[in-house]
């Protein structure tokens, strides 16, 4: 009996000797677990701080990308105003470069207009002045022939020495600088029935406008031969009111976007007076369908009676 109770005892130490043991060892496991609970807390306090920080990065960054976009949005409103106020004056200037243009160009063609006229007009003094001048030539003479006639038979003696004098006198005039000299008149065209046997004044015009034909009633109209004319073009530059729009309204009819448009125009006399030409000019085309010349009939001057 003695040796099962030292049996029982050792039994008893042994069992409690490993129940201390598997204590320990549990108390070890469950200090580990609570060291890994604890790194793990603070672990997940370390990346808890990181997830705030990065979010209220996040925001921050987000308000910079709505100021950056505010203050972009607001920068380009204020180019598209600086824009929208440069681009008026802009175009207005461009506009103004265009009638300036238009001007000049309007400008140049009357010059050339005008010295065509003061050509003719030019001319036509020199005509003058050349008939002046040999009427009183011719009136000199006859003066002259006159005074020598007298009743005792010396008048063909004086008549004589009138013409000496005369003779002398023309040598010792000065002579002008410049001695007009007339231009032979070219041979005179076919007549056309209905145009130059017509009492309105007619007239045919060109396609760079200028006149090429005139029946004999337009041609005192404006008093000067059809050859004499042919330096003349319309529209006439003393209409200078509506020589712009004369201007389009030729090309129009030259283009043939119309077909004819009414006429109140002014040309100058061969006299040197102003003459109104109001009438209508037509288109008339040729055989490929274009404008190959323009009509202009105009309505026939009142006489005084």
């Amino acid at each position: 009996m003695a040796g099962v109770g030292r049996d029982l005892a050792t039994v008893r130490e042994e069992s409690a000797a490993a129940a201390e043991a598997e204590i320990r060892r549990a108390q070890e496991r469950v200090a580990a677990v609570d060291a890994t609970f604890a790194l793990m807390r603070a672990n997940l306090a370390v990346h808890g701080e990181r997830t705030e920080t990065l979010g209220g990065g996040v925001e921050r960054l987000a308000e910079q990308v709505a100021a950056g976009r505010a203050e972009s949005e607001a920068r380009a409103a204020v180019m598209l105003d600086e824009l929208a106020a440069v681009r008026e004056p802009v175009e207005h200037a461009g506009s103004e470069v265009a009638e300036l243009r238009a001007m000049v160009q309007s400008l140049r063609e009357e010059n050339a207009a005008v010295r065509t006229q003061a050509e003719l007009a030019g001319a036509v003094a020199e005509k003058a002045l050349a008939a002046a001048e040999r009427a009183k030539l011719e009136d000199e003479k006859a003066q002259a022939l006159q005074t020598g006639q007298t009743a005792d038979g010396t008048g063909d003696h004086m008549t004589q020495v009138f013409r000496e004098i005369l003779g002398l006198a023309a040598k010792e005039r000065p002579r002008p600088l410049h001695t007009p000299v007339e231009a032979a008149a070219p041979e005179p065209r076919a007549l056309r029935p209905g145009f130059d046997d017509e009492s309105a004044p007619m007239a045919v015009i060109g396609t760079n406008g200028r006149f090429k034909e005139m029946n004999p009633s337009f041609c005192r109209l404006v008093g000067y031969q059809e050859h004499e004319f042919a330096k003349a073009a319309w529209p006439s530059p003393h209409d200078r009111r509506h020589y712009a729009e004369q201007q389009e309204q030729f090309s129009a009819l030259i283009s043939g976007g119309l077909e004819r448009v009414p006429v109140q125009s002014t040309f100058m006399h061969g006299q040197g007076l102003m003459v109104p030409v109001i009438g209508e000019i037509t288109a008339v085309k040729g055989e490929d369908g274009l404008p190959s010349h323009l009509l202009l009939r105009a309505e026939e001057p009142e006489r005084d009676l």
